[in-house]
């Protein structure tokens, strides 16, 4: 079953300080094909996140993985739902393909390839999807394949922001090469003299 809170952002209080200048950056660089996000608990990489999410005017998918997925049916269905927070008639296809899933259903590749033919309708002025705790199914062998071929044929409108703790076993040299990947660290994350007074 969809856990609905899984996609959509945290809801945040009033009091939560607005980072411009990393709100900013990560304005400037939605047009990267991944942005990635490391740094430990508590670093503020979820909260930065749920801002740039209420505060843009992107179409951002928000998807909060946890160690129930690492099937990738529960992937995909909890992919589409994020979709379809924007767009209620999100990937049609993929989901009744999804309902046909069990011992002689589609296969992975058979779904995700639809999935990813559907994904522009979601995307036509630009969009921003989310994975959130990234490390926490960043092994899984499912996960691997599914985030492999969204990195690499996902519209060229839709940038994939990977939040981890650690680097994420996906291969980017090629990406990093031409310039396609954002990175913002633990560095980048402390807050400044500004921020903390």
């Amino acid at each position: 079953p969809i856990q609905y809170a899984k996609v959509q952002p945290p809801p945040l209080r009033d009091e939560t300080l607005t980072r411009d200048r990393l709100l900013d950056r990560l304005h400037a660089e939605h047009h990267s094909r991944v942005i990635l996000m490391l740094a430990d608990a508590g670093d503020g990489k979820t909260t930065l996140l749920a801002d740039f999410a209420r505060r843009t005017r992107l179409r951002t998918l928000w998807y909060r993985l946890d160690d129930d997925d690492l099937d990738w049916t529960a992937i995909l269905h909890h992919l589409v739902a994020a979709g379809r927070e924007h767009d209620p008639g999100f990937a049609p296809a993929t989901l009744a393909m999804l309902a046909e899933t069990g011992i002689s259903g589609p296969s992975r590749e058979a779904v995700l390839e639809v999935f990813i033919r559907e994904l522009p309708t979601i995307a036509p002025n630009g969009a921003v999807l989310i994975l959130d705790d990234y490390h926490l199914v960043g092994e899984a062998p499912d996960m691997k394949v599914i985030a492999r071929e969204l990195i690499a044929r996902a519209p060229e409108r839709l940038s994939i922001v990977l939040a981890s703790r650690r680097t994420p076993p996906i291969p980017l040299a090629r990406l990093r090469a031409n310039g396609e990947v954002a990175e913002l660290g633990p560095d980048d994350l402390r807050f400044d003299a500004a921020e903390t007074a």
